[in-house]
């Protein structure tokens, strides 16, 4: 026997390698379909699907734990200047006490003001949530409750009449997403008109202003201060009461838009601001720095408009920087000549 059989009948557990070898017709010209990464193969383009922020954990309670903080702390500090006033006499501890209880006063009608004002962009969001469902499911005989809801948000302000006059004419066979077309066209295209003038007008003011002014320090107010009047401008047009806590929202919504636009929007800005050469004679000096201000301005009011519309632009329908530039642009040259 030889040694080849010999080793075949001690150890029939193992095999011998073999190693695959694809013919001509089977050989691979690349990786497989599924893991080649080409969107067509897996039916999704991942890189266009953006990740939801991480909150940042226990943001709330520390905010929280400070206000408790600072509220024991106040207490403390005012209950022991109300009982050396005290100590001292009681009519100055009388008075002490009376103002420390009109401060608290105040503060907790600031407070109540404040959460009632939160209430109108809070009631602009649930309607734009809801607006964009309705968009999407093209469903029948479930825009009532958005209808209601919008008539409630407008209920007691200038435009209730012309929510009313949209509403009742409305066709009956229409879908969901029609009847949320419908507002818009009938309801909320006349407001657009409205803050597009605002923007315009705000805009240009706060670039003739920067054009003609000599300080920095000067220009800087005056922008902030025509953007402040920008912002309730186009708010008060779709109806958001222009309280602080209003305010402030769109103010953080405005800057989070511009900080997370990209290079992208940058890139297109630029082009923007480029453009107005083919319309406007050439600027430089003040007029060139008016019609940049101005511009920024154009987009902060674009973007208020995105916050306090109670239904979401569709991609592409709202106006966009371009169509600014001429009228901006103009108003900033004339000031200069003037």
């Amino acid at each position: 026997m030889s040694e080849q059989e010999n080793n075949t009948q001690t150890a029939p557990h193992q095999r011998t390698a073999r190693t695959f070898v694809p013919g001509q017709e089977q050989t691979l010209a690349g990786p497989p379909e599924t893991i080649s990464g080409d969107p067509a193969a897996t039916g999704v383009d991942y890189a266009d699907r953006p990740l939801d922020a991480r909150p940042v954990r226990g943001l709330k309670w520390l905010l929280g734990l400070l206000a408790i903080y600072l509220v024991v702390a106040l207490g403390v500090d005012g209950y022991g200047l109300v009982h050396r006033a005290w100590s001292t006499h009681w009519i100055w501890g009388g008075l002490v006490a009376a103002l420390l209880l009109g401060l608290v006063v105040a503060a907790l009608v600031v407070a109540a003001s404040w959460l009632r004002g939160g209430d109108s962009l809070k009631g602009v969001i649930r309607l734009q949530g809801q607006a964009q469902q309705l968009r999407a499911a093209r469903s029948q005989g479930q825009a009532g409750g958005w209808l209601a809801a919008l008539g409630d948000f407008y209920a007691e302000k200038p435009q209730a009449a012309a929510l009313a006059r949209a509403v009742d004419g409305l066709p009956d066979y229409v879908d969901d997403g029609e009847t949320v077309a419908h507002v818009e066209q009938v309801f909320l295209k006349p407001l657009d008109q409205q803050a597009y003038r605002q923007i315009t007008r705000y805009s240009a003011h706060a670039g003739v202003a920067v054009g003609l002014s000599l300080w920095p320090l000067l220009d800087m107010a005056l922008t902030l201060w025509r953007n402040a009047r920008l912002v309730e401008a186009v708010a008060k047009t779709y109806g958001v009461r222009p309280g602080f806590d209003n305010r402030l929202r769109i103010l953080l919504f405005v800057l989070k838009n511009m900080a997370f636009a990209g290079a992208t929007q940058m890139a297109s800005d630029y082009v923007t601001a480029q453009s107005a050469s083919t319309v406007l004679p050439k600027v430089a000096g003040g007029v060139g720095q008016g019609l940049g201000v101005a511009l920024i301005s154009v987009r902060i009011g674009l973007l208020t408009m995105r916050a306090c519309r109670p239904v979401p632009f569709e991609k592409g329908r709202q106006r966009g920087m371009g169509g600014f530039v001429k009228e901006v642009g103009e108003a900033v040259l004339a000031s200069r000549k003037g």
